[in-house]
């Protein structure tokens, strides 16, 4: 480091604290001091899986936004929901809407002590939570975090656009 100095009044400090670094972890790995550096792929592949199921799951929350302005009744926007939860990759979902009580899928799939859980709670006009449960050989964790984040934010969403449009619609039109 002392040449670095040396040359070119430090111009080149960081070019050799670089060098100097790589030399330090390569020496330590021949070592065996520290384990071997990691592939890329596996982080590369998780991202990617994190990716598609964002497009997905986005593209399904725009529909059911959607859908939920047509909708009649809550049981009608929970079924439209039930088609969203099927490609979700999790094991259950209960929601609630001011205490109306909904699952999917209607009878137990996993024993609830084996499954991840993930709660979100929103207090809207209307008190809404919903509650996703996966198993691990399912989903990775952080997928599955994920994948709740995002499927509950679009069931909350559903519910406001739903209690908007039924609010506007007034019986003496």
């Amino acid at each position: 480091f002392a040449l670095a100095l040396y040359l070119q009044d430090g111009r080149y400090m960081a070019v050799m604290t670089g060098v100097g670094g790589v030399v330090v972890v390569w020496s330590l790995q021949n070592l065996q001091a520290v384990p071997r550096l990691r592939s890329a792929w596996p982080i590369l592949k998780a991202h990617l899986r994190l990716r598609r199921h964002s497009r997905q799951l986005l593209r399904l929350a725009a529909w059911l936004e959607a859908e939920a302005a047509q909708s009649r009744s809550l049981d009608e926007l929970w079924s439209k929901y039930e088609r969203l939860a099927a490609r979700l990759g999790v094991d259950a979902i209960r929601g609630s809407v001011d205490g109306q009580e909904k699952a999917w899928p209607s009878h137990p799939v996993a024993p609830e002590a084996a499954c991840w859980r993930l709660h979100h709670s929103w207090t809207t006009p209307r008190r809404v939570d919903i509650e996703f449960l996966c198993r691990p050989d399912r989903l990775t964790f952080d997928e599955f975090e994920h994948v709740a984040s995002l499927a509950g934010e679009a069931w909350h969403k559903a519910v406001l656009r739903w209690d908007r449009s039924a609010a506007s619609v007034s019986p003496h039109n």
